[in-house]
């Protein structure tokens, strides 16, 4: 948890450019991957990514991208973590991940 807080501090910082808030929210979901201790987790975490920058690099070309959304969804999530709610984290978790899919989709 103390690994994420100095994360969303910078993406807080940097929501209004677009590049340094990225490469902090791939920070951030790294971070998540490596606190799993799963070595699975971590290995499609580094696939999954290399799809995301991809998709978030042409985001930021166009200009289209939803920082401030992006930083709440992450906002819920580590306080869910914070307040060792599990269940709550991953409703969150998968709400993040089902948005990012559609943003996705939409920009294709």
């Amino acid at each position: 948890i103390a690994e994420l807080i100095p994360i969303v501090e910078k993406m807080m910082e940097h929501k209004e450019s677009n590049n340094e808030f990225y490469e902090w929210d791939m920070e951030f979901h790294k971070k998540i991957a490596e606190c799993t201790d799963n070595e699975l987790m971590i290995r499609l975490y580094d696939i999954i990514s290399q799809l995301v920058r991809i998709h978030g690099r042409r985001n930021i070309e166009k200009g289209t991208t939803e920082n401030h959304e992006r930083l709440e969804e992450h906002i819920k999530i580590l306080n869910a973590i914070r307040e060792h709610d599990i269940e709550t984290a991953k409703i969150f978790s998968i709400r993040h991940v089902e948005s990012s899919i559609n943003e996705i989709k939409e920009n294709m």
